[in-house]
């Protein structure tokens, strides 16, 4: 038996190693390889090693933007109020605990976190849940968000990221009511997509709807509708609404005074498919 774990210590860790500093980004290696913890016995230190090697693999999803079957069950409804209810489910499977949080932003950006929250598995079938309400969102906005759990050792595990719009003054639900009316007179566009608004002229804060429509083909979770001054570059875009179906409407409100207009992308791309007409805010 020492022979063999002797064996595994002398070959096989040393090809582990060896794997994970050529495969693992040199900063996900330098982070994990600097925890506290120091085996003190041969079995240790595979067991470790094993939970680098783990830890490692999940860090590479999320560089893929690769999601983990054992987070599922993903949901954000949203209130009147700005608000929005995350949900999430998690496979703990043997673990007796496993800390949880979103993360989450604005367009196609994660940059925040809610605070870690300890989930003890008292459930049937390992299942924990975890819920957050988010508070003091930006009205009429489009978010992009993703659930993390991460176990005792360490090892996280992320849910595929997924979007969510919220409403505003005067707007029972996305895509549901337009705050103020007026016959459609925005410019369709030719070929298989098309972006329209309701009109070409509007006051100051009133509500701007935008419709669109996209092949069934194209649909996906990054199609967006984003805003620019009349003229404006790609990088230089004022709001963005995802439009992640093949018809529907999403709305806008605009303070400042000027000419606008609207452009669909699809699938996070940086080329436009559609553009609208320009309006007025005067």
């Amino acid at each position: 038996m020492t022979t063999f774990i002797s064996k595994i210590t002398r070959f096989g860790i040393l090809a582990l190693v060896t794997i994970m500093v050529g495969a693992a980004p040199a900063s996900a290696f330098a982070q994990t390889a600097s925890l506290p913890y120091q085996p003190q016995t041969q079995l240790e230190l595979i067991s470790y090693l094993q939970g680098v090697l783990t830890t490692l693999q999940a860090q590479l999803l999320v560089k893929n933007n690769n999601s983990s079957v054992r987070v599922d069950r993903q949901s954000a409804d949203v209130s009147s109020t700005i608000e929005v209810e995350l949900r999430a489910s998690f496979d703990s499977q043997n673990s007796s605990y496993v800390n949880a949080w979103f993360e989450y932003g604005v367009a196609n950006v994660i940059d925040t976190k809610t605070s870690s929250v300890r989930i003890r598995n008292t459930g049937r079938n390992d299942i924990v849940e975890h819920v957050r309400i988010l508070k003091n969102l930006e009205p009429n906005t489009a978010y992009v968000y993703r659930p993390v759990f991460e176990l005792s050792n360490g090892t996280k595990y992320y849910g595929a990221i997924q979007n969510f719009g919220t409403t505003g003054n005067n707007l029972g639900t996305i895509g549901g009511v337009s705050g103020s009316g007026g016959i459609g007179t925005g410019n369709v566009n030719s070929g298989r997509n098309s972006l329209s608004t309701d009109k070409t002229s509007y006051e100051l804060g009133e509500i701007i709807k935008v419709s669109w429509t996209t092949p069934k083909k194209e649909v996906h979770n990054g199609n967006i509708i984003y805003m620019f001054n009349d003229g404006g570059n790609y990088s230089e875009s004022l709001k963005g609404r995802y439009a992640n179906k093949d018809t529907g409407e999403v709305y806008f409100n605009v303070y400042k005074k000027g000419t606008y207009e609207f452009r669909l992308y699809l699938d996070f791309k940086n080329k436009e498919v559609a553009e609208s007409r320009l309006i007025t805010v005067r």
